[in-house]
């Protein structure tokens, strides 16, 4: 009797130890993709800002001319816009284990 709730525990063990195995994967892959999101994302936002520095450089310079020839500028000064915000940080529900936050923790109690 002993040894047949010793086996059925050790293999619930084992099974809820290979499903927090694949639910660490699947975590690893998403923050993978995260990061590799997060990266392209500062670069265009890296990409956008030079355009805008060429723009006001640009615009200070005629800004300048026409100081020295005491007349109007003929355009505003550029403005920078909105750059791209970072996405929502995982958490919450996932796939069918439930929530991602305490993952590791489901099976120590």
């Amino acid at each position: 009797m002993l040894v047949e709730e010793h086996e059925v525990a050790a293999e619930n063990e084992k099974a809820a130890h290979e499903s927090r195995q694949k639910l660490r994967e699947v975590h690893c892959k998403l923050m993978a993709a995260r990061r590799e999101a997060e990266e392209y994302r500062k670069q265009r936002n890296k990409e956008h800002r030079e355009v805008f520095y060429e723009e006001v450089h640009a615009w200070e310079e005629e800004r300048d001319l026409a100081k020295q020839e005491g007349q109007w500028i003929g355009w505003s000064r550029p403005k920078l816009g909105k750059l791209e915000t970072t996405e929502q940080k995982l958490g919450g529900e996932s796939m069918d284990a439930g929530s991602i936050d305490g993952w590791w923790e489901q099976g120590q109690e």
